[in-house]
């Protein structure tokens, strides 16, 4: 057995490693009462024994709002807020992004503490606008691409195998590839974490686990982060485990994750571990140097790990045209490689493009047929979401069915206003017990009927496949998808 990491995933320059558990010490918490019994920073730092700074206590006050042991109103104001907000907008646009916190503390005259910035900041960064199938990219996003040369070109010589972008290509990339899987993954992520029932599992973690297999640039994980602290306000650290086959990718990656660390790290800390993704090893057996995830699965398995959040956008299709799988199943052969790595609670996603309608390469139906094939060959895991995959489950009959999914994502790119539609298919397979629970029968005739025609608004459902039942409704593609807005307590109706 391989050991040695080095000889399995040679790549270990991409790293930002954990920080210690924040616990709060006898001097923080005396700080944090008065303040919350109304005591100023004066009066706070004068009844300490030896007397503290001033500046001290407002760290101690910072921490305590970042554990919320604090009411935020009571350390910043909404008035505060907005005001604070202006200054960061003003900014990103002149200098792209927010690297230093004194030309926006120099802007407000020095009106408020840098400790209430950087919690405006990561208060900023929550608002990500997002409604009906369009998703507009965070300014802080924006910028961050700006500042890397980001291009947007539709049809492009540029556009290249992103398994082997080179420095132009990353740059192309960027601009034309990571704002959809930005849009895409927070889309996904975002409606998952707004089922009630499955935010209550993470809903206390202080820690997140992710594994992104070809993370590409980061569009994806970016998404997801945002996703996160929007909607699991306990989360303290993110733990992330990437791996992508091109090194100019993963520099990118890793300068994403840094500068968003940087940004929210009074908040929340992501631990980074961004390596090289080997798809072949001593563990395989590949036919024909077709390509598997047995030696990588079988790494991460000897490492004990497990995962909250296993992901992966657009990979498959790209090692596909690569030839890299041969006569192959490389849906099944993803899920079955990946799915035992998931904790209990953990979820799976899934995506990759529609489809290559010049080459006649559907991946939208492969991706299906593979996933009812791998889920009919065992027993512990079954499909979350679309929402009619996990009604039927394994009694589906279909043999030729897909559902896409289709996102606008709004890129100001210089005000230009770039608005990139992408059209995409996507699993989220759980353990049977997860899904069991979040999909109940009820959803079967809530949403049973589904109008039969083809195209990127409807599902193609020959013959009702979908939904049994006597209740006239129709469920439009986008809605198939879609379990967040069924668990949530002020839509039950």
């Amino acid at each position: 057995m391989i050991s040695d990491r080095t000889k399995l995933f040679p790549s270990m320059n991409n790293q930002i490693p954990p920080i210690p558990e924040r616990k709060i010490n006898d001097s923080e918490k005396q700080s944090i009462e008065l303040f919350n019994i109304g005591k100023n920073m004066n009066e706070i730092a004068n009844i300490h024994n030896p007397k503290l700074s001033i500046s001290t206590i407002w760290k101690h006050i910072e921490k305590g709002v970042s554990l919320h042991l604090i009411p935020a109103d009571k350390f910043l104001s909404n008035e505060g807020y907005v005001e604070i907000e202006s200054a960061i907008k003003e900014y990103i646009k002149g200098n792209y992004i927010l690297e230093r916190l004194k030309p926006i503390y120099k802007s407000l005259k020095s009106k408020y503490r840098y400790e209430q910035i950087r919690y405006a900041i990561y208060n900023f960064a929550k608002k990500v606008e997002y409604s009906d199938g369009t998703v507009k990219l965070h300014p802080f996003i924006d910028g961050w691409l700006q500042s890397r040369g980001a291009y947007y070109e539709k049809d492009s010589d540029t556009v290249q195998d992103g398994t082997r972008l080179n420095e132009n290509g990353v740059m192309w990339y960027l601009g034309s590839i990571f704002p959809k899987s930005f849009a895409e993954s927070y889309s996904i992520y975002y409606d998952l974490l707004s089922n009630k029932k499955c935010n209550e599992k993470l809903l206390n973690s202080k820690s997140i686990k992710i594994l992104d297999i070809g993370g590409g640039t980061g569009g994806n994980v970016a998404g997801v982060i945002l996703a996160i602290i929007n909607k699991l306000p306990n989360i303290q650290e993110i733990a992330i485990d990437a791996y992508d086959p091109s090194v100019k990718s993963r520099d990118a990656y890793t300068d994403l994750i840094s500068y968003i660390n940087k940004i929210l790290s009074c908040y929340i800390h992501i631990n980074l571990q961004c390596d090289h993704l080997m798809l072949q090893s001593e563990y395989d057996d590949p036919q024909n140097g077709s390509y598997t995830f047995n030696g990588f699965s079988k790494y991460l398995a000897e490492s004990k790990k497990s995962y909250d959040l296993i992901m992966s956008f657009k990979m498959i299709n790209e090692l596909i045209n690569n030839g890299g799988f041969g006569n192959m199943k490389p849906y099944y052969i993803f899920l079955e490689s990946l799915c035992p790595l998931l904790n209990e609670s953990g979820t799976l996603i899934l995506e990759d493009v529609s489809g290559d309608e010049q080459a006649k390469k559907y991946y939208c139906k492969m991706l299906n047929q593979e996933t009812k094939d791998y889920l009919g060959s065992q027993q512990g895991y079954k499909v979350l979401s679309p929402i009619p995959c996990a009604i039927k489950q394994g009694n589906c009959k279909s043999s030729s069915c897909f559902m896409q999914q289709q996102v606008t994502a709004i890129w100001e790119c210089n005000n230009e206003g770039k608005n990139i539609t992408s059209k995409f298919a996507y699993k989220i397979i759980s353990h049977a017990s997860l899904s069991e629970e979040i999909t109940p029968k009820e959803f079967a005739y809530r949403y049973h009927k589904v109008k039969k025609k083809l195209g990127a608004k409807s599902v193609n459902t020959t013959d009702h496949w979908c939904y049994p039942g006597n209740i006239d409704m129709d469920l439009e593609e986008k809605d198939a998808f879609k379990i967040g807005d069924y668990g949530r307590e002020d839509n039950n109706n």
